[in-house]
C-alpha cells in the first residue's frame, strides 16, 4: 500500500567538500494533529469529497525510531513505488523481449539518487535531512542529465514538496472521536511537485559554497551536538550530585549504625559486668551468712560442750612428779626396774629351787598401770576396739580436765 503526503517546506543548499559538491535538501515531511488532504473523490452528483488524514505525535515519533534501524529510500515522484507497481502489473503479460526492454527502462539508474542524512521531531513537526549523491551525475550522460534536471527542479520549486511512502497503518480515535493514524510502517520519502498547503511553502532554495568546509547543515549538526553535549553534561552533573548526596547519606548511615553498634556493645558489656558483680555480691553474701551460721552453731556447740564437762580449772596432774618429762625414756626405764624389782627377786629364788618367804611375783601391776597413765597412753591396757571407742567419744581428755588417780592397792 502506498500513501503520499506532500509538503513544500523544503530547504535546498549546495556546497563543496573534499572537492566534491554536496547537495542538501531539507524539509518538513509531516505535521502532527493537523488534517492532511491526500485525495479528492468526485461524487456522482458532481460534488467533490475530500479525504483527509490526521497523524498523532506518537506516529511521527515512531517514524523517527524506525529511521534509526532501517534503510529508507529517497526518490523523485514516488518513482520506486511506481516502478514496483508497473512490474507487478506487467508480470506474466509481456514476452521476453518486452520484459527485457521494461527492465532496462526501469533499471537505468545504476546508483541511488539521494540518501536520508538525519530525521528529527521538533514539537509536532517531523523534519528530514537528505543529501543528493554527487557521483550520480558521473555515471554517464543520461545520469548527469537526470541529476541536473532534478536539481534544477528543486532549486526552482518545480519539485517543492516531500511525500512519505507508507506501508501498514494503525488507526485510533482521538478525543473528538476522529479516526487518526497512530502508527505507520515508513518505507521512504519522495521529492514531489504538489505541496499540501501554504504552510508548507519552501523556506530556502540555494546552492552555497561554504568556506573552510563549514555548511549550514554542519552548523546545525554542530549546534545539535553542542546542545546534546550540554544536556549530557547537565545530566552527568545531576547524576554526580545525586551520587555524592547518596554517598554522604550512606556515610552518615554507616557512622550512625557504627555508633549504635558500639553503644550496644558497650551497653552489653556493662550489663554483663553488672550481672557478674551482682552474682559475686550474692555469692559473697551467701558465704558470709553460711560462715555466720556456722560460727553460731560452733559457739552453741562449744557452750554445750562446756556445760557437759563442767567448769574445772585447768591445772597440772598432781600425780606427776615435778620435772616429769613424759618423753624421757630413761625415766620409764628406771621406774620399770623399780616396779619389777620384787617380781624379779621372787622369780630368781624360785629358779634356784628355794621357796620364797613371800611370793611377790604379782607385785607392781598397779604401779605399771599408773606408769602407763603417766606416759599419757590412757588406753594402753585396752583392746584396740575399746581404745578407739574411748578416743571417738572423748571419754578421756588429755587437756588436763580428767584426773588420773593411780591405784595404790597392792596385789
Amino acid at each position: 500500500m502506498k500513501y503520499s503526503f506532500v509538503t513544500d517546506k523544503i530547504e535546498v543548499r549546495g556546497l563543496k567538500e573534499n572537492d566534491k559538491p554536496r547537495y542538501i535538501v531539507n524539509g518538513t515531511a509531516i505535521l502532527a494533529n493537523k488534517p492532511h488532504i491526500y485525495e479528492y473523490i468526485k461524487n456522482k452528483d458532481g460534488t467533490t469529497k475530500t479525504l483527509k488524514n490526521i497523524f498523532t505525535p506518537n506516529c511521527i515519533r515512531s517514524i523517527k525510531e524506525q529511521a534509526k534501524h532501517k534503510s529508507l529510500f529517497i526518490d523523485i515522484q514516488h518513482e520506486l513505488v511506481r516502478n514496483a507497481s508497473i512490474k507487478a502489473l506487467a508480470k506474466d503479460k509481456l514476452n521476453t523481449e518486452e520484459q527485457k526492454q521494461l527492465d532496462n527502462m526501469l533499471k537505468r539508474k545504476m546508483l541511488p539518487l539521494a540518501k536520508l542524512s538525519d530525521i528529527e521531531v521538533d514539537e509536532n513537526e517531523l523534519k528530514i535531512y537528505t543529501e543528493l549523491n554527487p557521483m550520480f551525475r558521473e555515471v554517464d550522460e543520461d545520469h548527469k542529465n537526470y541529476f541536473d534536471a532534478v536539481w534544477y527542479s528543486l532549486e526552482n520549486k518545480y519539485l517543492n514538496g516531500i511525500s512519505p511512502n507508507f506501508g501498514n497503518f494503525k488507526y485510533a480515535f482521538d478525543e473528538q472521536n476522529n479516526m487518526v493514524i497512530d502508527d505507520v510502517e515508513v518505507l521512504g520519502f519522495s521529492y514531489v511537485d504538489a505541496a499540501a498547503g501554504h504552510e508548507h511553502s519552501i523556506t530556502e532554495v540555494a546552492i552555497r559554497a561554504l568556506e573552510e568546509g563549514q555548511t549550514k547543515e554542519g552548523e546545525r549538526k554542530i549546534e545539535e551536538e553542542k546542545k546534546a553535549l550540554e544536556l549530557e553534561k547537565k545530566n552527568f552533573e545531576n547524576e554526580r550530585i545525586k551520587y555524592l548526596k547518596e554517598k554522604e547519606d550512606l556515610e552518615k548511615d554507616k557512622l550512625r549504625l557504627q555508633t549504635m553498634s558500639e553503644e550496644a556493645e558497650k551497653k552489653a558489656q556493662l550489663e554483663k559486668q553488672a550481672k557478674e558483680q551482682e552474682n559475686i555480691q550474692k555469692e559473697l553474701q551467701e558465704k558470709t551468712e553460711a560462715i555466720k551460721k556456722l560460727q553460731e552453731e560452733n559457739s552453741k556447740f562449744q557452750e554445750e560442750l562446756n556445760r557437759a564437762k563442767g567448769v574445772v580449772k585447768d591445772k597440772s596432774n598432781p600425780n606427776m612428779p615435778a620435772g616429769f618429762n613424759p618423753n624421757d625414756p630413761k625415766f620409764y626405764a628406771e621406774k620399770l626396774k623399780e616396779i619389777t624389782a620384787k617380781h624379779d627377786a621372787t622369780v630368781q629364788i624360785i629358779k634356784s629351787g628355794k621357796i620364797p618367804m613371800q611370793d611377790e611375783r604379782f607385785s607392781g601391776f598397779s604401779e605399771m598401770a599408773n606408769l602407763s597413765a603417766r606416759a599419757g597412753n590412757l588406753t594402753a591396757d585396752l583392746s584396740e576396739k575399746d581404745a578407739e571407742y574411748v578416743r571417738e567419744h572423748r571419754l578421756l581428755d588429755r587437756s588436763g580436765w580428767d584426773l588420773i588417780t593411780p591405784n595404790q592397792r597392792k596385789i
